[in-house]
């Protein structure tokens, strides 16, 4: 046991459990820090040395193999996930297992209800039991058709009809 003036363990052996506890005199495991820790730039996974997250001033990134997995981007304000370009997918489950989000970096497609998006599609939705809900409008309320894209899809609430803008008209 190491005492400080302010704490009678501030280290702690259990030879016993082969266990090191930092600010308490009972660790649960084989180095338990009881308050706050400062890390200087990695945590490595032991024996996996590309196997870590990263610290530099304000960001945070997270590799797994060698392969930067999230990355928390502070200066720039935004969490990157498959940071570094790999063919990693990215999933969303429920309570239940079931895959709610998909993200298939190899194929560049996303699945709402499928973890197998069709590779014939940028966006694959798939439900049994529910579906699309596309944004519903007013008449007065949406864009003029010459200033939309070809191609935007919206409900026109008081006529009740689907409206696709072509070619600068609706």
């Amino acid at each position: 046991r190491v005492e400080s003036e302010h704490d009678a363990n501030m280290i702690f052996v259990d030879a016993s459990e082969d266990h090191v506890g930092i600010g308490t005199a009972s660790p649960s495991y084989t180095l338990e820090v009881a308050g706050n820790m400062g890390v200087d730039e990695y945590i490595y996974h032991n024996g996996d040395t590309n196997t870590y997250i990263r610290f530099q001033g304000d960001d945070i990134n997270m590799q797994a193999g060698g392969k930067s997995m999230i990355k928390i981007d502070e200066g720039n304000g935004v969490v990157k996930v498959n940071n570094g370009n790999n063919d990693v997918d990215f999933r969303i489950k429920d309570d239940n297992a079931n895959v709610l989000f998909h993200v298939d970096a190899g194929n560049s497609n996303i699945g709402i209800g499928t973890g197998s998006p069709n590779t014939s599609a940028i966006l694959e939705l798939s439900s049994s039991r529910e579906g699309l809900l596309l944004p519903r409008v007013p008449s007065a309320s949406k864009p003029t058709a010459t200033s939309a894209l070809n191609g935007l899809i919206l409900y026109e609430e008081d006529t009740h009809r689907l409206k696709i803008v072509a070619n600068g008209e609706w």
